[in-house]
C-alpha cells in the first residue's frame, strides 16, 4: 500500500532530524529525564527543515506538531530569533500514522468537527504536558539548590 504525501512528509522531516541528532548528558538540554541520563535531541529551525526539504514553513510547522501528538517528537527547548530549537528524538513515525491522525481529524483541514472526547483527550494531554514540565522545574531547583 502507497504511503499519502504527508505520511511521507512526517518521515522525511523526522529521518532530516535523525540525520543531524545530537546525543547529550546535559540536564539543562534533556527535558524530564534524571541528571546523567543521555538523550537523543536534534537542534535546528522549522527554516532549516523547509530549505532542505523543499516543503513549505507552513507545512513544515503542521508535520512538526503531527510528529509531536504522535510522540515521535518531543520539545525540549523552544528557539527563538538567534537560538534553536531542541526536540527530543523518541521513535520514528510508523507507516499509518498520519492515517490514524486523520481519523481523529486533528489535522489543520479537518472535514469534521472535533468530537468532544477528542477535545477533551487534548485538553488531558497538554496538561499533563504541563504538569511534567513544572516537575522538571521543580527537580532543577532543588538540584541547584544542593
Amino acid at each position: 500500500m502507497a504511503i499519502s504525501k504527508a505520511q511521507q512528509q512526517m518521515v522525511d522531516v523526522y529521518a532530516f532530524m535523525w540525520r543531524r541528532k545530537e546525543v547529550t548528558k546535559d540536564m539543562r538540554q534533556i527535558g524530564d529525564n534524571l541528571p546523567g541520563q543521555t538523550i537523543t535531541v536534534w537542534r535546528g529551525s522549522a527554516k532549516t527543515l523547509s530549505e532542505n526539504l523543499e516543503i513549505s514553513l507552513p507545512s513544515i510547522y503542521k508535520l512538526v506538531r503531527l510528529l509531536s501528538i504522535c510522540g515521535c517528537i518531543e520539545m525540549v527547548r523552544h528557539g527563538g530569533v538567534n537560538t534553536l530549537s531542541t526536540y527530543s528524538l523518541k521513535r520514528p513515525p510508523n507507516d499509518n500514522e498520519y492515517e490514524l491522525l486523520k481519523e481523529r481529524n486533528d489535522m489543520t483541514g479537518r472535514t469534521e468537527r472535533v468530537t468532544p472526547a477528542q477535545r477533551a483527550e487534548d485538553g488531558i494531554n497538554r496538561l499533563h504536558t504541563l504538569y511534567n514540565a513544572l516537575e522538571v522545574r521543580v527537580r532543577r531547583l532543588e538540584h541547584e539548590k544542593n
